[in-house]
C-alpha cells in the first residue's frame, strides 16, 4: 500500500496533465469565441485546412474537452469541433468567416468573425501538409459532413477560380477548364503541372497526424526540401507565389476596365479542346461539361440605356468635365450611399420588426459598450421612426464620432420632421444620392435659392419603406411648398398615394397644404377640419393650420372653433404645441369680434403657456387693430384706452400704431393720438408726422403742424400744409398749396379769404367772378355836369346789380 502510494504522488504530475483542455466558449453579434486554458501557453499553430480551421499544439498531447463546447454557442459559424490526436483541435466552419488567434493569460483565444479576412491575416493561410481550397472564396471551403441548412452544401456548383489554375501561372491569364471539378471530389490521381498554391500531399505521400516526437517538421514546406516539382523551396517561394497572385488579380482588374487588352487566343484553344463542338443532338446531351447557350448572345444593348449606369472605378476618379461626379453644389464630395440605406436597417413593424431589435449586441467583451452594436440598434430605432429612443440609447453609450452625429441628425427628424444640429451633409441638396433627400429633411425650411436635385430626392423618398414614406412625405412636401414648388410635392404626394391602404391623417394634413398652394384654400381648410375633428394624434396640428389658414384666407371659422383650441391647449399646456394652440385660440377669438376677450386671452396664454412676448406683441398688435375697425367706439375706445399700448418696436407695431391713432383723431381725440404715437423711441416716419400733423390741427395749433410736414411734398402732407395755412391766417400760401395739387375751390376760398378780389375775378365760378368785380369796380360813371338825380339813379342801378350777383352767389353756396 505504501509503495503504491509512493508511486501514485510520483504521476500525480503526469497524472493531472493527462487531462483533456479545458475550452469555455461564448457567442457576440459578429464572432463565436473559444478560449483554451493551458496553464502555460506551448508553441502552436493556426490555419485553414480543408472544412474549416486546424489548430495545432504540443501542451496538448491529451486531446480537448469537446462536451462544454456547445453548451453556449450556436452552430452558425462552427458547426462541429473534433479532436485529431497529437494536439490538433479541428474546428468545422463553413460560413464567410475569417479567424483570429491571440494568447491571453494562460490559455489561447480563437475568434471565428464575421467576414472576408483582411489582408495580411497570417490565421487564414493554409497549414502545410493539408490540402485547402482558395482562401478568396469561401465557397469552396467545405465540409466532409455538412449540417443541415449549411449556407455552402456540398451541391454548390463547380468554382475555378482564375489565379489559381495551373495555366494561370503558365501562359498569364488563360484558364484550363479541364481542371474544373467540385470542391468535394478527390484531386486527380495524375496531374501534369500541380497548382503552385495548393499545400495538398504529393500523390503516394500519405498525411502522418502529429504524435509524441514528431512536430510535422518533415513537411516539405517547412524543411525547404524538393517538392513534387523538384523545386528548393526555402520560403522564398511563398512570397513570389503571392506578388504572382497580386499581379494576377491586378492584370485582371485592368482587363475588366479596358485599360489593357488581354490575349485570349490560347485560352479558347484551350476550351475547344477541352469541349468540342459536339456532331448531334445525342452527343450534346451526353456531354456533361456541355455549357448552356448563352441567352444574351445576339442581344443588341445600348451603351446608355438610361435605366442603367455602368461605371468602374477608373470612371469616378475621371475629372468632372469627362463624367458626372456626386458633388454638393460648391464641388465637395458627397456622403457615401451606405451611411442613408436606411431600408436595410430593419423590418417594417408590420413584419414584426418591433420584436426583432438587437439589443442583445449592445455589450461585447469584458461589459465594454460595442459601437457597432450601439449604432445597429440605434440605426433600427430610426428605422422604425423611435427618433427619441435612438438618441436616448446614442447619449446613454457615448457614442461618439462623425457617424454618431449623422444617426442624432436623423433620429431628430423623425420626431420633429427637422434637426437643429449641425448634420455633416447639410450642405449636400445637390448630390445624386440619398443624401440629397436627408439633407433637404434636416433643413428646418427650404430656400428659393437652394440647388436641390429634386431627381435625387424623390428617387431617394421612393426607394423608403412605405412606412417610412407616410411618416415624412408631409415633412418632404412642407419643404417643396416652403418654395412654391407644388408640381414636387405633388410628387411626394403621388409617391404614397399609388399605395394601397390607408396612409393616415399625415397624409391628409399633406393634401390639405397642397391643396392650399395650389390656390385652393376652400379644400384645404374642409381637410384641416375633418382631421381636426377626428380628435386623433394630429388634430391639435389641423386645429392649428385651420385657425391661421382661415384668418390669412379671409374664409369664416366653424363654429366653436375656439373652444377647442383651448381645450386641447389645456392638454398640451407645457408644451410646444400647447403654446401653438394657445395662440391661435386668441386669434380665433379675435376674428369672431370679441377684442375685449382677445385681450383677456392673450393676457392668459402668456401667464398660463408661456408664450413668448414676442408672441404676445404680435397678438395684441392684432387684435387693436381689429378694434380699430369695430363699429362700436366704446368698445374700440375700452380696448385702446384701458392700459398701456405696448406693441413693441417692430414695423408691425408700428402699422397697428398708425390704425390706431388714425381712429382716435377720426373720433376727436388727437391728445390720445399722439401718446400712441409716442410710445415708440425711434424718428417718426413720414406717415406718423402726418398723423401728428392732423392731430395738431385738430387741436389749432398749426405752426407745429406745419413743423412736423416740413419736407413733406406727398398730395397728402400738401393738403395738410394747405389746411395749417389757412388756420393760421396764411391764405395766400395756403391758396398755393392748393394750387400745387389742384384743388381749385380751395384755392378760390383762400384766395377770398385772403381778399385777392383781382385775383379771385379769374379764378372760380361765373358768380364769383362777378362777385369779385363788385368789390374792385369804382363809383358808377356819370356824364359831366349831370345833375344829382343822375347820380342818384345811377347808384340804384348798381346797387340792383349788386343785390342780383350776391342773391346768385347766396343761392349757389351750399349751406352745411
Amino acid at each position: 500500500m505504501t509503495r503504491a502510494l509512493a508511486i501514485l504522488l510520483v504521476l500525480w504530475p503526469a497524472l493531472a496533465l493527462a487531462e483533456p483542455l479545458y475550452i469555455r466558449s461564448g457567442e457576440h453579434a459578429d464572432f463565436t469565441r473559444l478560449y483554451i486554458r493551458f496553464g502555460t501557453v506551448p508553441e502552436w499553430s493556426f490555419g485553414r485546412v480543408e472544412g474549416g480551421y486546424e489548430l495545432r499544439s504540443h501542451g496538448a498531447k491529451d486531446g480537448y474537452a469537446l462536451e462544454p463546447v456547445f453548451e453556449f454557442i450556436p452552430k452558425t459559424r462552427i458547426f462541429a469541433a473534433e479532436n485529431r490526436g497529437g494536439g490538433r483541435l479541428f474546428l468545422a466552419v463553413d460560413c464567410i468567416c475569417h479567424a483570429d488567434v491571440f494568447a491571453v493569460g494562460s490559455g489561447l483565444v480563437v475568434d471565428i468573425k464575421t467576414g472576408s479576412a483582411p489582408a495580411q491575416n497570417p490565421f487564414n493561410e493554409a497549414l502545410p501538409g493539408l490540402a485547402v481550397a482558395s482562401t478568396e472564396d469561401p465557397a469552396v471551403v467545405g465540409s466532409p459532413s455538412p449540417r443541415a441548412g449549411s449556407a455552402f452544401p456540398l451541391t454548390l456548383g463547380t468554382h475555378l477560380p482564375a489565379a489559381r489554375t495551373v495555366h494561370a501561372w503558365v501562359d498569364g491569364l488563360a484558364v484550363d477548364p479541364s481542371s474544373r471539378r467540385s470542391p468535394v471530389d478527390p484531386p486527380p490521381e495524375t496531374a501534369a503541372i500541380s497548382d503552385p498554391l495548393a499545400t495538398s500531399s504529393p500523390p503516394g505521400h500519405t498525411e502522418t497526424a502529429y504524435g509524441d516526437g514528431h512536430d510535422g517538421s518533415s513537411d516539405p514546406h517547412e524543411t525547404g526540401e524538393e517538392t513534387e516539382t523538384g523545386t528548393h523551396d526555402p520560403g522564398g517561394s511563398e512570397r513570389a507565389l503571392a506578388l504572382q497572385a497580386e499581379l494576377v488579380t491586378q492584370i485582371g482588374r485592368a482587363v475588366s476596365m479596358g485599360l489593357v487588352e488581354a490575349d485570349l487566343s490560347d485560352t479558347a484553344e484551350r476550351v475547344a479542346s477541352a469541349h468540342p463542338d459536339p456532331t448531334d443532338e445525342t452527343e450534346a446531351l451526353a456531354d456533361p461539361v456541355a455549357v448552356a447557350p448563352d441567352p444574351l448572345v445576339g442581344l443588341e444593348v445600348a451603351a446608355d440605356a438610361g435605366n442603367m449606369r455602368i461605371e468602374t472605378a477608373i470612371d469616378r476618379n475621371r475629372s468632372p468635365s469627362e463624367g458626372h461626379l456626386p458633388q454638393t453644389a460648391d464641388g465637395a464630395g458627397c456622403r457615401p450611399e451606405g451611411d442613408f440605406d436606411i431600408s436595410a436597417w430593419g423590418e417594417p413593424p408590420h413584419a414584426g420588426g418591433s420584436r426583432t431589435l438587437p439589443r442583445d449586441s449592445l455589450i461585447g467583451e469584458f461589459d465594454a459598450a460595442d459601437h457597432q452594436g450601439v449604432a445597429r440598434l440605434a440605426r433600427n430605432y430610426i428605422y422604425l421612426t423611435f427618433g427619441a429612443e435612438a438618441q436616448a440609447l446614442l447619449t446613454a453609450f457615448e457614442i461618439g464620432g462623425e457617424d454618431a452625429v449623422l444617426l442624432t441628425a436623423m433620429a431628430d427628424i423623425m420626431d420633429k420632421g427637422r434637426t437643429d444640429l449641425p448634420v455633416p451633409a447639410a450642405n449636400q441638396l445637390a448630390c445624386d444620392g440619398r443624401v440629397a433627400l436627408w439633407a433637404l429633411l434636416a433643413r428646418p425650411a427650404a430656400s428659393r435659392g437652394d440647388l436641390i436635385d429634386r431627381e435625387a430626392v424623390l428617387t431617394g423618398f421612393a426607394e423608403l419603406p412605405l412606412h417610412l414614406r407616410r411618416h415624412l412625405a408631409p415633412v418632404l412636401a412642407g419643404r417643396f411648398l416652403d418654395i412654391g414648388d407644388t408640381d414636387t410635392a405633388s410628387a411626394v404626394r403621388n409617391t404614397v398615394s399609388r399605395a394601397p391602404g390607408d396612409h393616415g391623417e399625415g397624409f391628409a394634413m399633406m393634401e390639405a397644404e397642397i391643396s392650399i398652394g395650389l390656390g385652393d384654400p376652400d379644400r384645404g381648410t374642409r381637410l384641416f377640419n375633418e382631421v381636426a375633428t377626428n380628435d386623433g394624434s394630429r388634430a391639435p396640428d389641423a386645429v392649428v393650420r385651420l385657425i391661421d389658414t382661415a384668418i390669412e384666407t379671409g374664409r369664416p371659422l366653424p363654429d366653436k372653433i375656439a373652444i377647442t383650441a383651448g381645450s386641447l391647449a389645456f392638454e398640451a399646456r407645457g408644451t410646444a404645441m400647447g403654446r401653438e394652440l394657445a395662440r391661435v385660440q386668441v386669434r380665433a377669438i379675435a376674428h369672431s369680434g370679441d377684442v375685449l376677450g382677445a385681450l383677456d386671452a392673450a393676457r392668459d396664454a402668456a401667464e398660463d403657456h408661456g408664450l413668448d412676448a414676442e408672441t404676445i406683441l404680435t397678438l395684441r398688435g392684432e387684435i387693436f387693430a381689429l378694434a380699430a375697425g369695430v363699429d362700436a367706439a366704446p368698445v374700440f375706445l375700452q380696448s385702446v384706452l384701458s392700459g398701456p399700448l405696448d406693441l413693441g418696436e417692430s414695423p408691425e407695431a408700428s402699422a397697428t400704431r398708425r390704425i390706431v391713432a388714425s381712429r382716435l383723431i377720426e373720433l376727436g381725440l388727437p391728445g390720445p393720438a399722439r401718446s400712441i404715437l409716442s410710445a415708440t423711441t425711434g424718428v417718426p416716419e413720414p406717415e406718423d408726422r402726418l398723423l401728428y400733423a392732423e392731430a395738431f390741427l385738430r387741436e389749432h395749433r398749426p405752426e407745429l403742424a406745419i413743423g412736423y410736414l416740413a419736407g413733406l411734398n406727398d398730395a397728402e402732407a400738401t393738403a395738410l400744409r394747405a389746411k395749417a395755412h389757412s388756420l393760421a391766417g396764411e391764405f395766400t400760401r395756403a391758396a398755393s398749396a392748393y394750387a400745387d395739387i389742384g384743388e381749385t375751390e380751395a384755392r378760390s376760398r383762400a384766395i377770398w379769404r385772403d381778399q385777392d378780389w383781382t385775383t379771385a375775378a379769374n379764378v372760380g365760378s361765373d358768380l364769383e367772378r362777378a362777385a369779385a368785380l363788385l368789390a374792385i369796380q369804382s363809383e358808377p360813371g356819370v356824364e359831366d355836369g349831370a345833375g344829382p338825380l343822375a347820380r342818384n339813379r345811377a347808384l340804384l342801378q348798381r346797387s340792383g346789380e349788386t343785390r342780383a350777383v350776391l342773391n346768385n352767389l347766396l343761392a349757389g353756396i351750399a349751406i352745411p
